[in-house]
């Protein structure tokens, strides 16, 4: 079996379909601090100390196996020089409509650069 059928066998399953849904956000959310991290060229130590946290603590944001609180990735993005955004969005039958909701823009949590 080719890798391409059993991934779309996969997607057939609901139970497997639920399970990306949930792991979606933990994911996401470890590719960016990855993706920002390796930017800047740190080690999981240095990001880590830079953020006030353990290196543990980084390794399992980035793994998809952590959930962090919202003081901690403040903290994060602060080290990172980046602004933390959250942002709720609606979910569509279609997936081609715009999901944003209008009367809810991403609240911001301001980071000031160059603290700690």
């Amino acid at each position: 079996m080719k890798l391409e059928e059993y991934r779309a066998r996969l997607e057939q399953d609901p139970a497997y379909t639920a399970a990306e849904e949930a792991l979606r956000p933990f994911l996401q959310l470890a590719d960016e601090v990855l993706r920002l991290r390796m930017a800047r060229g740190w080690t999981q130590s240095e990001l880590a100390r830079r953020a006030g946290t353990g290196q543990t603590n980084i390794s399992r944001i980035e793994s998809g196996l952590a959930n962090p609180t919202l003081e901690t990735m403040r903290n994060i993005a602060r080290a990172l020089g980046v602004e933390l955004t959250i942002r709720l969005e609606q979910q569509e039958a279609d997936p081609g409509a715009a999901n944003e909701l209008a009367l809810a823009p991403p609240v911001r949590y301001p980071v000031a650069v160059g603290e700690r």
